[in-house]
């Protein structure tokens, strides 16, 4: 697990909670978007661009095609982190 992973997994909740309109949201690696009630199609690309502005970050194709469960994200967001430290 990269170091960033608890605090990236706090901030990602906040991020799916703020843009799905729920008060308080705990997201783990292992949940997918079926797992959290409103998250379908048009909001996931409201989390997917709300990620990208907060961590700064530009999501490719490859890696959207590999995004199954929230794990995948915070992989990917914490290794972006990673390489721009």
């Amino acid at each position: 697990m990269n170091l960033n992973t608890p605090q990236t997994i706090e901030e990602l909740s906040l991020i799916v909670a703020d843009v799905l309109g729920i008060d308080k949201l705990e997201l783990r690696e292992d949940m997918t978007a079926h797992d959290v009630d409103g998250w379908d199609s048009l909001s996931h690309v409201r989390i997917l661009h709300e990620c990208e502005l907060k961590w700064n970050l530009r999501l490719t194709l490859d890696q959207l095609s590999g995004l199954n469960t929230i794990g995948d994200l915070i992989r990917i967001i914490d290794d972006s982190l990673t390489s721009n430290s």
